[in-house]
Parts: structure tokens; sequence; C-alpha cells
């Protein structure tokens, strides 16, 4: 039984299914190394071949959250997340986009065959973190006094306002892989 196998089974999530298509199956352990393997590509729950899938997972995902935030907070968003920083972002937004986000997850758990109870936990995580790239965006902007990072996309706020969840997601979800591994 692999690392990821044993944390899984004490927390009381699915085990990680060997990949037939993996060509590192079965190495169990020695591939963690030290670290649970935090930082190697070689321990990362995916196939490498998948390059293009997971990226376009990350996109959607981070989309997916993006809107589920937009449309909750503007039904039903009262309660400011950080007013000083970015005054339009609610809790109920972020509780809508953790929403959409963990269902998207759910839908794609199938397509990687990942396990669904480990690998939603680690897209919600990943959508977290693409709630706090977007704050972090945000006072970096009113720091500056800037109200768009740049003007290439019209009315979006620039080019960072596209790009900040993703920056700050995409290294948690390869953390997050790695530990499903």
């Amino acid at each position: 039984m692999g690392r990821a196998n044993l944390v899984a089974a004490r927390a009381g999530l699915d085990p990680v299914p060997a990949r037939p298509h993996d060509p590192a199956a079965g190495l169990g352990d020695r591939r963690a190394g030290a670290g649970a393997g935090l930082g190697r590509a070689d321990a990362v729950a995916c196939d490498w071949a998948q390059g293009a899938e997971w990226t376009l997972f990350l996109l959607f995902l981070v989309w997916a959250a993006d809107t589920g935030a937009f449309i909750a907070g503007k039904a039903l968003g009262r309660h400011k997340l950080a007013p000083r920083v970015s005054p339009g972002k609610t809790w109920e937004g972020a509780a809508g986009g953790l929403v959409l986000g963990g269902l998207f997850a759910w839908l794609a758990a199938g397509w990687f065959v990942q396990p669904v109870v480990s690998f939603v936990a680690v897209s919600l995580v990943v959508v977290i973190f693409s709630i706090i790239g977007d704050l972090t965006e945000s006072m970096l902007k009113r720091y500056a006094g800037l109200k768009d990072s740049g003007q290439l996309i019209p009315g979006h706020g620039g080019i960072m306002d596209r790009m900040d969840s993703i920056t700050a997601a995409a290294p948690v979800l390869m953390l997050g892989l790695g530990l499903l591994r």
C-alpha cells in the first residue's frame, strides 16, 4: 500500500487506484521519497500525457468557481468577504464558487479516474486558493492605486485579472495531485 493510500485510509477516503497506463505504477513509497513526493513531477497522480487535459481542468475549475461566485454573489450576496480589498466580493459568492467548483470537480473525477471524495476535496482547496489569488491581486492593485491592471482585455480589468486566480491555483493543484498519489 502506497503512502497516499495509507493517508487516505486514515482519513476515511477512497484509496487511490493504480492505473495500468501509469508507467510508474507500483513503485509505491520508493517514488515518494522525503516529503511524500511533494515537488517531484514523477510522484503526481496523473499521466503527464494528459498535460493539456489537466491544464484545461484547472482553467475550467477556476472559471466554474468564478462563475458560481458571480451568480451567487449577485443573487444572494449580503456579507462582504474583504470590503477594503475587493468590495464586490461576498461570502455568499465564495460559497457559490465552492459549490459550482465542487460540482465540476465531481464530474471531472470520472474523466481522470480519480477517487471522487479525495479529488473533490483537493479541487475545493484549489478553488479556495483561486479566491485568495484574486483577492491578493486586488490588494496589490489597491496598494498601487490602480483600478485595472492593463488595457489588453477591455472591461475585464486587465490580463492580471484573468490570470490571478489561475496563478494561485495551479501550484495548489499540483501539490494536491501529489497527495492523491
